[in-house]
């Protein structure tokens, strides 16, 4: 199935998610804000560490839907996502490399947050904290996105338009709910 879009369509299919996404930032920003004494003064290496987990969470989901829509789109795939071990590949293969994006971010920023803070936290604690919340956010916006990359395509519309800013704002929004549960519940 060969899709053109329009400027036309492209506009109107991604106005309503765009508006949609907004609502989930304010959210996400607000959890941030009501967690604001934990991140600077209890666990000042989230504060170091957010903007990159945040950013891969969202972004590793986005990564796998573009791939699957690019699939369903040449045909390499039903809309079944069979043959499955076609999906299973790119869906293992983003969330290992999303287990290590986390390990290399909760060491580094472990080590910026001694220098700049004098304040360290177990590397093993904060590895745990990070692949957890970081793999769990990521998978559920792979599951949304799946679902999303099957109706947008069953539906003849452009994915892109509507995938990538729900999986990104979303992956912001569960990542940093479920980062600022656990460190509150395991570092505090």
């Amino acid at each position: 199935m060969k899709a053109r879009f329009t400027i036309k369509q492209i506009i109107k299919q991604s106005a309503p998610v765009l508006i949609g996404v907004t609502l989930f930032s304010v959210i996400t920003g607000r959890n941030l804000e009501n967690s604001a004494e934990l991140v600077t003064h209890h666990v000042p290496v989230l504060l170091v560490a957010l903007p990159a987990f945040i950013n891969i969470a969202g972004d590793l989901a986005d990564v796998f839907c573009s791939r699957l829509s690019s699939e369903l789109y040449r045909g390499n795939l039903d809309s079944n996502f069979r043959p499955l071990r076609l999906f299973l590949a790119d869906l293992i293969g983003v969330l290992l490399v999303g287990i290590t994006s986390f390990i290399f971010v909760a060491i580094f920023a472990n080590i910026i947050t001694d220098i700049i803070f004098g304040k360290i936290v177990s590397y093993l604690y904060l590895i745990l904290i990070m692949v957890t919340a970081g793999v769990t956010a990521t998978f559920v916006m792979m599951l949304v996105g799946a679902f999303l990359s099957r109706w947008a395509y069953l539906k003849g519309l452009d994915p892109d338009s509507i995938i990538a800013p729900i999986t990104t704002t979303g992956g912001d929004m569960v990542g940093t709910t479920l980062l600022l549960f656990l460190a509150s519940w395991i570092l505090i």
